[in-house]
Formats: structure tokens, C-alpha cells, sequence
């Protein structure tokens, strides 16, 4: 008898430039879906079940197909192999990812991000009859002392766990000034994508669930369209930010809200003495509201760069850089083009509009325009958070191998 493999209670893992929902059963790089499909996604998830150490074939073709014969299993799982290898653009000569041991498996050798450890299966152990009375009498103790635990302890039960998402809505800006349009709230989504414990629902899956709901994708986020669409999307809750004067300071406000009841999770108030220390005060504040919500300490320190150092300290070219991923997402690379070179021209040190400038002719297909911005980003990476530097990594690397291979094709062609 097979033994049951780990109970697997993550939804996301994250490797390289790369990143898998388990739930929607998709693989993207950048933010940009990889076709995928079900064999291979599968063979996928197997192996990062077990980072590091080897899948056997035997075990692959007993989790896809089961005791069930299979007359070309060995054909169809290579096949099965070489199409992930093409969506992960990973080679069996010299793999980043996707290592074969030669007629036994495959083994999956990349640091691989997941929110919490996985979770063992603890077998149940039999247990001999006890008379009545003591079973009553544990349980009066058992229900006692959980009653005492409750009041206790009840504050410290995280109010968001590693499986939920949950969304940004627009901030709301009451100052006048048009800078921090659109700026926050980038800013605020990769604040929060340091973290290994929260996902924000992506842009695409925001658009989607737009459009189930008969709005266009340009609506505004306001707090009752947010908590609609959180409530569509089956996210847990959503995080509302807004930004007011007083005096002469900045006050910003973090609210996250219970997506079916309208609760309060968490909510924080910090204050900035000047304009340019808007994003070290917005910075703080998402990082207390991660520990509210139920990220460890230790965690949150760990996975805890500076905004204007994870970002850049130019509120200008956070701005353009945001209206840059937007015409990216709605009209595609060339028009966002101008918007990631202003962002560049406004602070020369931003890495993160590297990598999108980059990411942006890659997907025109002008590789040499595309290594230049990557290298340019893998240069300036610890002006990026963790997270960041794994795709930058992943980019950077995977841009690398793709010339050489090219490089090496054109030999061969004129040899």
C-alpha cells in the first residue's frame, strides 16, 4: 500500500521570476500567466511538494494515473517533462529548476518560497478504553480550561492566515496633491509583497471579477466596490489607505475590513512630518498591520526593506512607474514604455523600473534592449526586497541562458 504523501496546506510557492497558485491552477512569471497544462502542472506540484529531493517515476505515475496501466507512460511522461521545461525555459543539460536522475526521476533543486512550513500527517495512535466516568471527567477539565484559553488567547489567533488573499482598494486622497494618485497604492502592494505570509489578489484576477460584476476594468476601488468584489473574488478581507493633511503633516490611515461582515481587523494611524517622509510613514504602518493580522514577529523583520529603498524615494517616479504597470496590463509593453523611461529619468537607481522596463521589450521581443535593463536591475538589486531580488535573480539568469542558447544555435547553423 502507497503511503499518503504530506497533507499540502499552501496555496502558493513561489521559485525564481516564478510563481504557482495551486488553487487556480496557475503558473506566472512577473505577474504575466504561463500556459500550462494539466500533466505538467500536476508533475509541477508534485515536485514542489518535495523540494530538493527526488520524485521517482514510479511515484509520478502513481499520483497522475494511479494503479491504472499505461501502455506509453514513459513516453508520455517525458513529454509531460519537456513541457514544463519549456514553460519554466529550463534546460535538462544545465537546469535551474528541473533536475532528471537518469532512470529513476526528477528532482526539483531550486530555493522554493512558501508562506509556512508544510504540514506532516501525524498517524493516530489507538488508544485503550477508559471507563465512563474519567472520560467525563476530562472532558469537564478540557472544557474548562479551553474556556479560560479563549478570553486568553483569543487576540493572539491570526486574523488572516497564509491561504487567504485579500485586496487593495484605491486610496483615498483628500490632500490635493495628484502625486500620490496611484503611487500609494503600488507602493502599498509591494510593502506587502515582502511578505511570505499575505497575497494580494493580483490585477488580472481583480479585472476578471470586474467584469463578472458588469463593471469596466477602470472602475474605481471605493470601500463598498471593493468589499463586493473581495466578497466575489473569495478573498478574507480587504485593506482600505487613505491620506489626509493636518497642519503641516501628512496623516495616513490603514484599515483592513472583513470582507462578509464588515468587521474591523486591523487599522493603524501614522503621520509624516513632510512629503518626502510620506513613504517611510506608509512603510511603517504596513509592516504594523502585518503583525496585527497574524505575521510572526520575526517574520515581519526579516521581510522588512525600507519603501523608499525597496522602491524608489522619488513619489514622482512612483507615480509614472504605476501608470506604467497599468497601460502595461491594459495596452501591452510598447505603450508602457515611456512611462518606465520617465520613472528611470526621475530617479536613475530605481531597480524595479529596470526589471519592468525590461520585461517590457522582452515582451516586444528586442532581447538585446531586454538583457541590457536586466543586467541593469541585477546590478542595483539591494535596492530590492527579498522577494524582488528572487525575481530579478530569476530574470536575470533565465535572460542569460536564453542568449547562450541562441548564441550557441547560430554556431551550430554556420559550422
Amino acid at each position: 500500500m502507497v503511503n499518503p504523501p504530506p497533507t499540502f496546506t499552501r496555496r502558493f510557492a513561489r521559485f525564481g521570476s516564478f510563481e504557482v497558485d495551486f488553487r487556480e491552477r496557475k503558473l506566472t512569471k512577473g505577474g504575466i500567466r504561463i500556459r500550462l497544462q494539466e500533466q505538467p502542472f500536476r508533475i509541477l506540484e508534485l515536485l514542489l511538494e518535495h523540494p530538493g529531493q527526488l520524485v521517482t517515476r514510479e511515484k509520478i505515475r502513481l499520483q497522475l494515473w494511479g494503479q491504472d496501466l499505461f501502455v506509453d507512460f514513459e513516453g508520455t511522461l517525458n513529454k509531460a517533462v519537456g513541457k514544463l521545461r519549456v514553460a519554466l525555459n529550463d534546460t535538462a543539460d544545465n537546469p535551474r529548476f528541473l533536475e532528471t536522475v537518469p532512470r529513476q526521476g526528477y528532482r526539483f533543486v531550486a530555493p522554493v518560497a512558501w508562506p509556512r512550513e508544510l504540514e506532516e500527517l501525524v498517524p493516530t495512535k489507538p488508544q485503550t478504553k477508559k471507563p465512563f466516568y474519567l472520560w467525563y471527567v476530562a472532558a469537564l477539565i478540557v472544557a474548562g480550561a479551553a474556556m479560560a484559553g479563549f478570553w486568553r488567547f483569543r487576540a493572539a489567533a491570526p486574523k488572516i492566515t497564509a491561504e487567504d488573499t485579500i485586496v487593495l482598494a484605491d486610496f483615498v486622497n483628500t490632500t490635493g496633491d495628484a502625486t500620490f494618485d496611484d503611487a500609494l497604492q503600488t507602493a502599498l502592494r509591494l510593502s506587502l509583497q515582502q511578505s511570505p505570509y499575505f497575497k494580494v489578489l493580483s490585477d488580472s484576477a481583480i479585472a476578471r471579477t470586474l467584469q463578472q460584476m458588469t463593471r469596466p476594468a477602470s472602475t474605481r476601488l471605493t470601500a463598498e466596490v471593493t468589499r463586493e468584489l473581495c466578497q466575489r473574488a473569495g478573498s478574507k478581507a480587504y485593506l482600505a489607505g487613505s491620506i489626509a493633511t493636518l497642519g503641516s503633516r501628512y496623516v495616513l490611515v490603514l484599515k483592513a475590513v472583513n470582507c462578509r461582515d464588515g468587521d474591523t481587523l486591523a487599522e493603524d494611524q501614522s503621520f509624516a512630518a513632510s512629503k518626502d517622509k510620506v513613504l517611510d510613514a506608509l512603510g511603517a504602518a504596513a509592516s504594523k498591520l502585518r503583525g496585527e493580522l497574524g505575521e510572526s514577529l520575526a517574520s515581519v523583520k526579516m521581510f522588512d526593506v525600507p519603501l523608499a529603498r525597496a522602491t524608489t524615494p522619488s513619489l514622482e517616479a512612483l507615480k509614472v512607474y504605476s501608470l506604467g504597470i497599468k497601460t502595461f496590463d491594459e495596452k501591452g509593453p510598447l505603450d508602457s514604455l515611456p512611462y518606465f523611461q520617465r520613472a528611470l529619468q526621475l530617479d536613475p537607481n530605481f531597480t524595479g523600473g529596470y526589471r519592468q522596463l525590461g520585461m517590457a521589450y522582452s515582451g516586444l521581443g528586442q532581447t538585446d534592449r531586454a538583457r541590457e535593463y536586466y543586467t541593469k536591475a541585477f546590478q542595483l538589486q539591494d535596492h530590492a526586497s527579498e522577494w524582488e531580488k528572487l525575481a530579478i535573480n530569476g530574470d536575470y539568469r533565465s535572460d542569460i541562458e536564453t542568449f547562450e542558447l541562441s548564441a550557441l544555435e547560430i554556431m551550430l547553423h554556420f559550422t
